[in-house]
């Protein structure tokens, strides 16, 4: 059984170019990887909090329509994909790992692999094992419209339960 890996790609209009050089570079390394792409404008939450009042960091500031606009769209795979799979940012191209590499390296599912941070986990890059338990993109994006979440929380898996994420070291 011939195994791929779909990698899912953030994107926006500012990132297009970078995003497909992403895809590209994923199928250099291993034909097996499926460069995918979640698009800010193909997704019907987004808009919700672009360009809203959100909280992050405990205060209240705007979440900007700007070059990092996608960074939310990393939580929308669960909606698309129940397989193990791969999230990164749209300037992710330095790709050594092949997709026998990555397999090795999935998480007992439910759960997550990220790098670490001082204060929570890396999102840039996780690879992800679904279940119901992880998240639900539209609690996400309800949470931060009505200042139930903080932004950094989020960005950070802090809203996550800790048993669920596991450090990625490369």
């Amino acid at each position: 059984l011939e195994l791929g890996v779909n990698v899912y790609i953030q994107v926006n209009q500012k990132q297009k170019l970078a995003a497909k050089v992403a895809g590209a570079t994923f199928k250099e390394v291993d034909a097996r990887f499926n460069p995918r792409f979640l698009d800010v404008e193909d997704n019907k939450y987004i808009g919700k909090v672009l360009g809203k009042e959100i909280r992050r960091k405990g205060k209240t500031s705007e979440l900007h329509d700007d070059l990092q606009s996608f960074t939310l769209t990393r939580f929308a795979s669960l909606e698309i994909d129940d397989k193990p799979h791969l999230v990164v940012d749209p300037d992710v191209f330095n790709v050594r790992l092949t997709v026998d590499d990555l397999l090795a390296l999935v998480p007992p599912k439910p759960g997550v692999l990220a790098r670490r941070a001082s204060d929570g986990f890396h999102t840039s890059v996780m690879l992800i094992n679904p279940g119901r338990s992880l998240w639900a993109f539209k609690d996400i994006i309800d949470g931060l419209q009505e200042h139930l979440l903080d932004y950094d929380d989020v960005m950070k898996l802090r809203f996550v339960d800790e048993r669920l994420v596991k450090e990625f070291q490369s």
